[in-house]
């Protein structure tokens, strides 16, 4: 792969996801002027978006270049900077004829002004900036209302913001908002005794299934969350899984330890967003893949893994999710890993949070301090994307 590469999901207004944002950055030496979707990122975007579109940033060096023709019209928005595009003549010319191949644009820093109307002419949706004042969101929505163009709203950080983008008609909205919980969190209710049991039993370096199973079938609710997850098209079985103890049996411990552990972050979060889920989970397998290429972690990969699913803790942003460690039973290690102190484990997850969230700098710098290529570790994070999407968390 030659660039490092995450995403962040749009969604529709309503809640459900619409697409996701890509956000890269280029490997020294990489080439965008080849055709072909492997000179862009050197990998399917379908592994990376597991079907949804994808939202590509394109410089007008890409665009004049054709780049955007190395991918289906129907599964990208090519997002342009006004500004950047409008200021070369060839660059327009040819968006106009890539907007006659069916494919689709997003305008960024859209102002109102002039030639910014021949721009809007060819996009069909406006990216405006909720970081900017209300003033100048009020001004684009109404030019947008009347040319018929749909508004993604990026930065939504509060509920303010959420509701303001709802009232003057955004579409799409973008931003930390939906990755906290939406719920009065100050109440939160204890782990089910089931849970808490079973995850004791777990952190066990022998555990006994049988009791975990024993533990589990007391509480209803609990098991038919697992069950659910199970049955997912993630791990493929061709029959239902119909009781824990035929999960144990045909799965194994070790992915009932991994949705018992998701039972507890759901419980946690308070967040319905199963987006904020999946970001979790990709990060807790981002972890365990990354522990496997250091000497001092990959006996203790597991380890790293249930660390990576407590992301959600600082995905969130939120204090309160923060004091709620002391109830889960995890080791100091990991403890210390999820506040990024020093050592392994906190290499490890400030390795994985950091390069989910496009951090690139702070990445490269842990992964050169721990010898991992940036080319692998592109390729690790993808499959992680791709193993999770396949998870359903109903």
């Amino acid at each position: 792969m030659d660039f490092l590469l995450t995403r962040e999901p749009v969604f529709y207004s309503g809640g459900d996801l619409y697409a996701y944002k890509i956000k890269y950055k280029r490997l020294e030496g990489s080439d965008v002027s080849e055709d072909g979707p492997k000179a862009v990122f050197g990998i399917d975007l379908k592994r990376i978006c597991g079907g949804a579109k994808a939202l590509v940033e394109f410089s007008r060096d890409m665009i004049k270049s054709g780049v955007p023709l190395g991918f289906f019209a129907d599964s990208i928005i090519a997002v342009i900077s006004g500004r950047d595009v409008l200021t070369d003549r060839e660059a327009v010319e040819v968006c106009r004829g890539l907007k006659r191949k069916g494919y689709s644009f997003a305008i960024d820093d859209f102002k109102r002004g002039r030639g910014f109307d021949e721009i809007l002419e060819l996009c069909d949706i406006v990216m405006l900036d909720f970081a900017d004042p209300q003033s100048a969101q009020a001004d684009a929505s109404y030019i947008c209302g009347f040319t018929n163009k749909r508004i993604l709203a990026k930065s939504i950080n509060t509920r303010e913001n959420f509701d303001y983008a709802k009232r003057i008609g955004c579409s799409y909205v973008q931003g930390d908002f939906f990755l906290k919980p939406q719920r009065d969190i100050r109440n939160i209710q204890p782990l089910p005794i089931s849970i808490v049991k079973a995850m004791k039993i777990m952190m066990k370096p022998d555990p006994d299934v049988d009791e975990i199973a024993e533990e589990l079938s007391h509480d209803t609710a609990v098991c038919q969350k697992i069950l659910r997850l199970i049955n997912s098209a993630y791990f493929g079985v061709t029959n239902k899984i119909s009781s824990v103890g035929q999960a144990i049996i045909v799965l194994g411990l070790d992915y009932l330890r991994e949705w018992i552990y998701m039972l507890a972050i759901q419980h946690i979060s308070q967040n319905e967003n199963s987006e904020l889920m999946r970001a979790s989970l990709v990060t807790a397998k981002f972890c365990r893949l990354l522990a496997l290429e250091i000497s001092e972690a990959k006996d203790n990969a597991e380890a790293f893994y249930l660390m990576g699913l407590m992301s959600i803790l600082v995905f969130s942003r939120d204090r309160v999710l923060m004091s709620v460690l002391d109830e889960l039973p995890l080791t100091d290690e990991i403890k210390g890993g999820i506040l990024r102190q020093n050592g392994v484990y906190g290499d490890v997850f400030g390795m994985a949070v950091d390069f989910y969230s496009g951090s690139w700098e702070r990445f490269e710098t842990l992964a050169n301090d721990r010898g991992i290529g940036l080319e692998r570790a592109a390729e690790m994070f993808a499959a992680a994307l791709e193993e999770s999407d396949k998870t359903d968390f109903g």
